[in-house]
């Protein structure tokens, strides 16, 4: 699904991506049908990986150790704002959480260089 896409300068590619590969998990013994189509298209993007390879974002009581299979990429002028990528293990889920921040640019108020964005107010009262 993603092979085909050609994506922005500032961009992300996170989730489960349900590839194993010894890029991101080191001690992968098998190599994921397609891998190879996937890495191209990662190279031909210039994504960086944020994951810290080897840190597991899976698991199920039937396996002997985590494994890798949730991903964080980003496009290189992204990928240097990334701070503190870490893995959330408790959320109850056999996938663990990626937690992680962007940094913002930071605002010249001198020179008008950001406007600051508002967030969206809702209406919680229309709420079900």
């Amino acid at each position: 699904m993603l092979l085909p896409l050609v994506l922005p300068s500032s961009a992300l590619v996170l989730g489960d991506l349900n590839t194993y590969y010894g890029w991101w998990d080191p001690l992968c013994t098998t190599t994921s049908p397609g891998a190879e189509n996937f890495i191209n298209w990662i190279e031909a993007q210039h994504l960086e990986l944020i994951n810290t390879p080897g840190i597991g974002t899976f698991f199920c009581t039937n396996m002997s150790r985590e494994s890798v299979l949730d991903l964080t990429f980003a496009t290189q002028d992204l990928a240097g704002k990334i701070e503190d990528w870490q893995v959330l293990p408790s959320l109850g889920s056999d996938h663990h959480g990626l937690l992680f921040a962007i940094q913002a640019p930071s605002t010249n108020a001198a020179h008008g260089a950001y406007a600051t964005a508002q967030p969206p107010k809702f209406n919680t009262q229309k709420a079900d």
